[in-house]
């Protein structure tokens, strides 16, 4: 996050901050989020207080955002694992830390520089300059308003001068230091090697029992078997519910008539305006090209104005001004309007094509409307069950009979590890979909813990039961035999190979030709192109495969030439013995544009050490207390 934040710092506004503060910070802005209630505290710095509904809004844009980058391959639970919630909070906090230490500092931007910064966003101009119609559709999709987007902003370009005087005051790397690594990282290296064939591979017998006993005592963690949980639960879900209740005619018709907009498609047009200083101007552009001028030619001559400057482009009435859209959408195709006011001048709208609207009739949605309805009525009515159920939970009720009384769905799973897996190694079958939920409360909760009734994250409610744990433990060598056997020779097999190859590699260093040694194997010396460090070619070099495990090479890279090596290939029973027969220095030029990338990322990792060394100054400042409670719940 750091390097980050350095590495945006000199392009803070420009090109990030419209993103970040628009789609995902612009929550900071509402009272109720900084000042939550003391048990909504997900985490607190100084005197500012992180709300959890601030934490989990953020936490879902970046997740939401992850999701689209993967085409929905980031669960949740995998997010999670990833430590993306950890990631979100921790820049959050270290955002509320540069928000306090601007104040103490006194920072302050002017207003005419906040303007300034917002009329050179890119994201904001058009072909003339500043578009104010492309300005106030970013702040509508987003939700925002413009007085909380320019706060916003102004908070953004207060902490970018603090990171900005952090690192001006940082020197820029040694010459010596940018070429050592350069040099480095641009080096090549060619080497010759031959693949030990199978046939010359050592051939390894069945163990005794005494050998395996003692692989298996020496891995036995690698075999334990995980702790198991036998589970018992019951399952609502909004479908469940909703599925029991009569829907009418009469109701989709008044959900239809609710969501119109969602089943049809806005009429649009294509529209094109020249603005005036004044109606007398635009009253003669009109009258010209009322008397037959073409609409561009007028524009271009009394305004200097493109045709691409003068298009708005295909849009719906919604998304243009009230007063603009109010006389193109009253348009015929290539008519052009009187003069229109508006903050910004006088206009002259003319419409050089129309896309007509388009409405799905509701016998096309009926069953769509149907189904969603009986969903959203079904997690209402989950909503008044709630109390209820958790009443007769506290009255003693049994889970066997909560379930019967308000139609739970009942489930008993006989043992699951924290994955979701059985003893079989096989997923178990009767989890519900996402089983995450689930299995995080089973395996927090004690043996024949009392029964809670929970929401999930899709509105569905759970009660849970743990009926026996299962500690991890060893399983038996006599259940895995066939398991370990196999894992015992594959590790024979990868020493006597390790060893072979070394073998030869010595004998090669004692004086053997390494064709010699091809020729005794009767295997094939092969040659690589020039490789570098990760083991690729240049372009030119054509197609390769680079055939060296990562740690042989590492051997490459640390040898001199000539050096004979031995080690593993990529592929199973792959060992080698291989020669450097070349290295290849690259050329160092001060001033080639590689160079000067490498400078520069270097500088900007000095930067980023002052800037952590400064957080943690803040953090000093402005204790920092995480409530972990707070933050899971959130999730």
């Amino acid at each position: 996050m750091l390097e980050q934040m350095r590495s945006a710092a000199g392009t803070w506004v420009a090109r990030v901050l419209m993103l970040l503060l628009i789609l995902s910070f612009g929550v900071w802005g509402i009272g109720d989020y900084i000042r939550p209630k003391p048990d909504t505290v997900a985490a607190s710095v100084g005197k500012v207080e992180i709300s959890d509904m601030a934490f989990r809004d953020q936490y879902r844009f970046q997740l939401n955002a992850m999701q689209r980058q993967m085409g929905g391959a980031l669960s949740p639970e995998l997010a999670k694992q990833f430590g993306v919630p950890d990631r979100v909070l921790n820049e959050m906090i270290d955002q509320a830390l540069f928000d306090q230490e601007a104040k103490r500092l006194g920072l302050n931007v002017s207003d005419t520089a906040v303007a300034s910064q917002i009329r050179d966003m890119p994201a904001f101009r058009g072909a003339g300059g500043f578009n104010r119609l492309s300005y106030e559709a970013a702040l509508r999709n987003a939700g925002l308003t413009e007085a909380m987007f320019v706060s916003q902003l102004r908070s953004g370009m207060l902490r970018s001068q603090i990171v900005d005087a952090l690192g001006a005051g940082v020197a820029l790397p040694p010459d010596i230091a940018v070429e050592t690594l350069y040099k480095l990282r641009q080096q090549r290296r060619v080497v010759a090697y031959l693949t030990i064939p199978a046939a010359n591979l050592a051939r390894i017998p069945e163990p005794t029992e005494g050998e395996l006993a003692d692989y298996y005592k020496a891995n036995q963690l690698r075999y334990a078997a995980p702790e198991y949980r036998a589970i018992t639960y019951a399952l609502l879900t909004p479908a469940a519910v909703g599925a029991t209740l009569k829907i009418d005619d009469q109701q989709i018709a008044e959900e239809y008539a609710a969501r119109k907009a969602q089943f049809s498609v806005p009429e649009k047009r294509t529209v094109e305006q020249a603005v005036y200083p004044d109606e007398a101007a635009a009253k003669a552009a009109r009258d010209r090209i009322a008397k037959g001028e073409d609409f561009a030619a007028v524009a271009k001559d009394t305004l200097n104005r493109s045709p691409d400057e003068l298009s708005l482009g295909t849009v719906s009435q919604s998304e243009l001004p009230a007063e603009i859209g109010t006389a193109a959408f009253g348009l015929a195709k290539d008519a052009v309007s009187d003069p229109v006011q508006t903050p910004f001048g006088w206009h002259l709208v003319r419409v050089t094509a129309i896309q007509p609207g388009s409405e799905t009739p509701l016998d096309q949605v009926k069953d769509q409307l149907k189904t969603e309805l009986a969903l959203r009525l079904g997690a209402e009515q989950m909503t008044k069950l709630l109390p209820q159920i958790d009443d007769r939970l506290a009255g003693g009720a049994t889970i066997e009979d909560t379930a019967k009384a308000f139609n739970f769905t009942l489930h008993k799973i006989a043992a699951t590890d924290r994955r979701g897996f059985g003893p079989d190694e096989k997923p178990v079958a009767d989890l519900p979909q996402p089983p995450r939920e689930l299995l995080d409360q089973a395996f927090e909760l004690p043996e024949q813990n009392d029964l809670q009734v929970s929401e999930l994250r899709d509105g569905s409610l759970l009660i849970a039961r743990v009926e026996k744990i299962t500690p991890e433990a060893p399983r038996p060598l006599d259940q895995i035999k066939e398991r370990v056997t196999a894992d015992w020779k594959r590790a024979e097999a990868d020493k006597a190979g390790d060893a072979q190859a070394k073998a030869l590699a010595d004998k090669i260093k004692g004086g053997t030709d390494l064709a010699a040694i091809a020729g005794e194997l009767k295997a094939e010396i092969q040659r690589t192109p020039a490789i570098d460090a990760q083991g690729q070619a240049a372009a030119e070099a054509g197609a390769f495969a680079n055939p060296f495990a990562p740690a042989l090479l590492a051997q490459v890279f640390r040898a001199k030439k000539d050096e004979v090596l031995s080690g593993r290939g990529l592929g199973p029973d792959q060992f080698i013995v291989a020669r450097v027969t070349e290295i290849v220095e690259p050329a160092y030029k001060a001033d080639d544009a590689q160079v000067a990338a490498l400078r520069q990322e270097l500088g900007n990792a000095q930067s980023n050490d002052v800037v952590a060394g400064y957080l943690e100054a803040l953090k000093a400042r402005y204790p920092v207390n995480v409530h972990q409670a707070v933050v899971d719940r959130s999730l």
